[in-house]
């Protein structure tokens, strides 16, 4: 009876494990599909499968449970939102009552649920399961788990949506280290992860750590997937997003035309992939002013985003806000107005904060265009409240709402709540400079800085001083940004070059060869270009790249008294009795900007509306800031003149030293209003801004007196008055000066004796510009003469670079001088087809001794070509550097050759000397 029973429960065994073995099969191939997307095709097999584990173990067994776990996740990608919600639910309570609710199982019916409720935009209850998976997996699975990995990864990327930053970076760095740990980092998990990190940075204005990641799982992916595939095409995706929003639009663009060109194979143009990245080109045409390639682009994206994902979902609502901002932009403001509620009262339903909050800054711009005052105040308000608590202050968006209110404000006439906005966003704005300038290229830095700063503060200036209030602020603000842009890159060499680790400063020697390359070969045509197989883009992109990578290494060498910012108060504590600091800021008056016809309200045909917008109109003023030793606040002189000053004024200067004729006008129009500010002032630091960059102030008469500026007051131009801080600091023991003289620009023919043949090769306009034929300045020969005995009296150990001397070699050459005067011929090239995109200060410069053997020679010789940009020549470049006690000037040949090395300064607002014209 005993061998019946044994071999009784051997055959029930047998069954069980066929049964199990049949089922098992049909999951796996159910399982495979799921795991390839194929969601369609997985479903009838896992019906299969589930009458399968029904039959033979029930519906309470573990089999049948997780069968039915496989079907709910494929329905959410394939039936109807109501039939699959009602599956999910009854999924989860099927577990919790068969099992427990700590067994794994039910952890993913949560899962499922998270997941659902993520797909159909509901972010709020996507959330809240997605907390109840995290939760249950680690208790039931543990903290190594894919589970409770997927689950924590898709909580930060949910907090991320709903605003909880802090918070999703939690929760998305402790999976990264799971991940890294367990899997280590050419896992495909660890590299998604990566790159949600790096939407986070991006989201939370930390644009050093948001490149950082986009970049390392760029690399990751292609490593991963090769450079063909899809993934790879949505990762440099990423990245252009970023410095769109940066303001690198043509890296942007490049980048997003790469993507496109990898999907359109690879997957076809009706993906919701490929709608985003012509969503996203949309947004770089938008910003470049193409209004019509991006509304084009912006309904395509719309068009494949409804067919692919449906009009509610949050792709399709977020080309549809964009599009209302295209449309405000335009005019469109009814078009625009209905589009703005449409999306933002579906995205705040669906819990989405963060493009919530962005489409209701967007309506309330629309509303303040059209004079709706009162219910723009309302939105800016609410999105500031809400975005104190999901963002935090210091979050760019909250800046840029910031500013919203304070035009608003400026608008309405509320001037007082006006001024505290602006004293807020200011504070903001400098933070966010220097937070982000650490890691950017200057190309970046400069559009960084136009983009998303230069605005505000100039409508704060302009505020400042119309409304005679906040001047203190208003100096301090020229202090930090006047000069930024450059004395962020001296501040990188300094640090560089200080560091004694030979790598760092090898790769910085690398880069100034690369930026030397860039001068020489963007001289060439295009077509010159092609004949040697040189990309000056790529050689640029490398070069951008570098100087990143050196502007994070140098970071590792700031100290902390770099945290300081210089006020007027640190300038006024250096300033001696009867001293005075000036700087002048160039301001767009505020006002009606143009007149805005809607035609897109139809009900009002052939009478559309129409709607003043204000703004910084084209009336210039400027404004002098005086600080003096006893000034209670910085002092202001408003010159409201400012258009006649740049048009009429500065002509009027030209032509009186073109033609050496007595100038009666100049004195009381650049300075008189000034100096009667100054009375019982001998000495002044004189920092300029726009038009006080081409006056030559010192040369200026006084009609009354007769006498000239110099001989009324010592005028020391400054770059930035700050810069006073550091007179005195390091004094030059010994006296040098470097004097430059009287170039050779043709040393072939210069040999030539006949002086009759010599002057064939005169100069003229053609010539001159391809520098061929430039002509000899015989009196810079004994200009710098007669300088070095006065400097030899004056104990100056001289040296003179005259004619053969007189190279790029020599000059480069020159180790810290206490004075360095250059006399030749300047050039500034205006916007050619061939170089119009190159950086203007690679387009002017100097020209010294064999420009015009090398710019002949067919084969060039591995030399300096004898033009020395201003780029390589400006101190933040130069190798052997100018310190800030140096005393510096140029004397340049041409009157536009002078304009233009001072339109490449005024660029920079940085390091202004005295230039004029030789004789």
């Amino acid at each position: 009876m005993k061998k019946i029973t044994l071999l009784w429960l051997c055959l029930l065994l047998s069954y069980s494990a066929q049964a199990q073995a049949k089922w098992e099969t049909v999951f796996q191939k159910a399982d495979s599909l799921q795991k390839r997307q194929i969601y369609r095709d997985a479903i009838p097999i896992l019906e299969g499968a589930l009458a399968l584990s029904e039959k033979e173990f029930g519906k309470t067994s573990e089999q049948y449970l997780k069968t039915r776990n496989y079907q709910g996740f494929s329905k959410i990608f394939v039936e109807s939102k109501r039939q699959t919600e009602e599956f999910l639910k009854d999924n989860k309570q099927l577990i919790e009552q068969a099992l427990t609710p700590k067994h794994s199982l039910y952890a993913y019916a949560l899962y499922n649920l998270a997941i659902f409720y993520s797909v159909t935009e509901n972010i709020a209850l996507a959330e809240g399961f997605c907390r109840q998976t995290v939760m249950s997996s680690k208790e039931s699975l543990g903290e190594q788990s894919s589970l409770y990995r997927k689950s924590a990864k898709r909580l930060g990327d949910l907090c991320r949506r709903s605003g909880k930053l802090i918070e999703a970076e939690q929760w998305l760095k402790g999976v990264l280290q799971i991940e890294k740990t367990t899997l280590g980092e050419k896992h495909l998990d660890y590299i998604v992860t990566i790159n949600f990190l790096g939407v986070l940075y991006s989201d939370m204005g930390q644009y050093i750590k948001s490149e950082t990641y986009y970049k390392e799982h760029t690399q990751l992916i292609k490593q991963y997937f090769g450079e063909k595939h899809p993934e790879y095409a949505k990762s440099i995706a990423n990245l252009a997003g970023l410095y769109s929003m940066l303001g690198n639009r043509k890296q942007a663009e490049q980048l997003y035309k790469q993507a496109m060109t990898i999907l359109k194979v690879t997957s076809g143009e009706k993906t919701p992939d490929y709608a985003l990245l012509i969503n996203n080109l949309a947004i770089v045409n938008m910003a470049n002013g193409d209004y019509t390639e991006a509304e084009q682009l912006y309904k395509q994206s719309l068009e494949i985003r409804k067919e692919q994902l449906g009009t509610q979902s949050y792709d399709y609502l977020t080309t549809y806000k964009n599009l209302a901002d295209l449309y405000t932009t335009m005019g469109l403001y009814f078009k625009a107005e209905k589009m703005y509620l449409e999306s933002i009262e579906t995205l705040k339903k669906q819990g989405d904060s963060y493009m919530h909050a962005f489409g209701v800054v967007g309506l309330s711009s629309l509303y303040r265009f059209v004079g709706r005052y009162k219910e723009s105040k309302e939105l800016l308000e609410e999105v500031l409240r809400s975005g104190k608590g999901n963002f935090g202050e210091k979050h760019y968006f909250y800046n840029t709402a910031s500013v919203h209110l304070s035009t608003l404000h400026v608008q309405m006439g509320n001037y007082e709540a006006a001024g505290a906005s602006f004293i807020k966003s200011r504070a903001l704005s400098h933070a966010l400079i220097r937070q982000n300038f650490s890691f950017m290229s200057e190309q970046e830095k400069t559009d960084y800085f136009n983009n998303q700063i230069k605005v505000l503060l100039d409508n704060f200036s302009s505020f400042a001083v119309e409304q005679n209030k906040y001047l203190a602020e208003a100096y301090d603000t020229q202090l930090f940004t006047k000069g930024i842009l450059l004395a962020s890159t001296q501040k990188m060499k300094n640090r560089l070059l200080n560091s004694k680790d030979t790598v760092v400063v090898q790769k910085y020697k690398q880069w100034n060869a690369l930026k030397s390359a860039v001068s020489k070969y963007s001289q060439l045509t295009k077509e010159e270009l092609a004949q040697k197989n040189i990309s000056l883009d790529s050689l640029e992109t490398a070069s951008n790249n570098l100087e990143k990578e050196l502007s994070l290494l140098s970071e590792s060498f700031a100290s902390l008294a770099d945290a300081k910012e210089i006020t007027w108060k640190d300038v006024q504590a250096k300033l001696k009795n009867k001293e005075a600091a000036i700087e002048i800021v160039r301001i767009k008056h505020s006002g009606i900007v143009k007149t805005v016809t809607d035609t897109s309200d139809l009900a009002k045909a052939p009478n559309f509306p129409q709607y003043k917008l204000q703004g910084s109109t084209d009336t210039v003023y400027y404004a002098a800031l005086i600080v003096k030793k006893n000034s209670k606040q910085p002092e202001l002189v408003l010159l409201k003149n400012g258009n006649e000053l740049e048009d009429k004024y500065i002509l009027y200067q030209k032509n009186m030293i073109e033609y050496k004729e007595k100038d009666m006008l100049s004195y009381d129009q650049f300075w008189k209003p000034i100096a009667e500010n100054l009375k019982g002032i001998k000495k002044v630091y004189f920092s300029p801004d726009g038009v006080y960059n081409q006056v030559s102030l010192n040369t200026l008469q006084n009609p009354k007196t007769k006498k000239y500026l110099l001989q009324e007051i010592q005028l020391h131009l400054v770059s930035n008055t700050k810069d006073i801080l550091a007179f005195g600091k390091n004094t030059n023991v010994n006296l040098k000066a470097e004097l430059l003289g009287y170039p050779i620009y043709d040393t072939q023919r210069f040999q030539i004796s006949d002086p009759a043949q010599r002057a064939l090769v005169a100069d003229t306009t053609r010539a001159f510009a391809n520098f061929q034929q430039v002509s000899l300045l015989p009196g810079t020969k004994q200009e710098v003469e007669n300088i070095s005995k006065i400097l030899f009296s004056g104990r100056y150990q001289v040296e003179a670079l005259l004619a053969e001397k007189a190279t790029e070699e020599n000059i480069k050459g020159i180790q810290s001088p206490k004075l360095l005067h250059l006399s030749t011929h300047g050039f500034f090239v205006d916007k050619r087809e061939k170089n119009e995109k190159i950086d203007p200060m690679l387009r002017s410069g100097l020209l010294l001794t064999g420009v015009s053997d090398y710019t002949r020679a067919e084969i060039k010789p591995d030399t300096e070509d004898g033009i020395l940009t201003w780029w390589c020549f400006r101190p933040a470049k130069l190798v052997w550097g100018i310190s800030r006690q140096a005393k510096a000037c140029m004397v340049c040949n041409a009157l536009s050759a002078q304009l233009g090395l001072r339109a490449s300064l005024c660029r920079f607002g940085k390091w202004t000397m005295p230039l004029r014209r030789s004789s």
